[in-house]
């Protein structure tokens, strides 16, 4: 029961840091788009 908490603490990190790499992966293709603009 102890581990419950830890699983979930660790699932919502690992989402959100994938949300994050993904936004950054969007945010620089928009940035390269833009340059070439």
């Amino acid at each position: 029961m102890s581990s419950y908490p830890i699983l979930i603490r660790r699932s919502i990190l690992t989402t959100s840091f994938f949300s994050i790499c993904l936004w950054h992966l969007h945010s620089r293709k928009e940035y390269r788009h833009i340059l070439r603009n």
